[in-house]
């Protein structure tokens, strides 16, 4: 299976929130008027309630050098064989991300996602010559 992603210009900047929870809907949300309304900030972290649920979170931003894409399946798979194909709808440049009850930290599966963007460029960069490494041990 591959995937194919059409980039397409003009793309509108969005607030995007990562919520813990699955929600039965793919659509535009007025979130400035239900959500963002009673969100609160402080120092330590934001607040927030969802369906009744008190949520704990923060700013993440987008790394350096990376946009966030917002895609959506033009066509969805009907095997997990066939080729995907999805195209981008909006950017975003920082996520708020949310917590059930506890603040985000370092152990979340979201952070350690990001955390990879900087290691996998660490393993990619080509190996310098030998003569380069033996300087940078000390022998």
């Amino acid at each position: 299976m591959a995937t194919y992603l059409t980039v397409t210009g003009g793309l509108e900047d969005v607030k995007l929130h990562a919520v813990p929870c699955h929600i039965h809907y793919d659509g535009k949300a007025n979130i400035s008027q239900y959500f963002e309304s009673n969100s609160r900030k402080s120092v330590e972290a934001m607040t927030a309630s969802f369906r009744g649920r008190p949520l704990k979170g923060e700013v993440i931003n987008v790394p350096h050098g990376y946009t966030g894409l917002v895609v959506k399946e033009t066509r969805k798979a009907v095997t997990e064989d066939e080729d995907r194909h999805l195209t981008t709808i909006n950017k975003f440049k920082e996520i708020n991300y949310w917590n059930l009850d506890r603040t985000p930290c370092e152990d979340d599966k979201m952070k350690q996602a990001l955390h990879w963007l900087d290691l996998a460029k660490v393993l990619h960069q080509p190996l310098e010559d030998e003569s380069s490494q033996k300087s940078t041990v000390g022998n």
